[in-house]
């Protein structure tokens, strides 16, 4: 993980050890509590002509299929 976060031109070089001070406490935090102390994501996605929605929330993802680069967008 340390060589991955080195080598990354995504992490500016500043950032770069707390970069790896942050993904340590997370793998520390993880190995503590375990993999399945956390229940299931429970997701209800409504499907329609507008895009896909998130029942539970308020944002709507909607797809553009006439432009060219064609990706989803989030539609408040």
């Amino acid at each position: 993980m340390d060589s991955a976060v080195e080598s990354s031109g995504k992490v500016p070089k500043e950032f770069k050890q707390q970069m790896k001070n942050w993904i340590h406490d997370l793998i520390s935090t993880i190995s503590t509590r375990g993999w399945n102390n956390v229940p299931d994501m429970t997701l209800s996605i409504l499907y329609g002509k507008s895009g896909l929605k998130d029942m539970n929330q308020l944002i709507t993802y909607q797809y553009e299929a006439d432009r060219m680069n064609r990706q989803w967008y989030s539609v408040l």
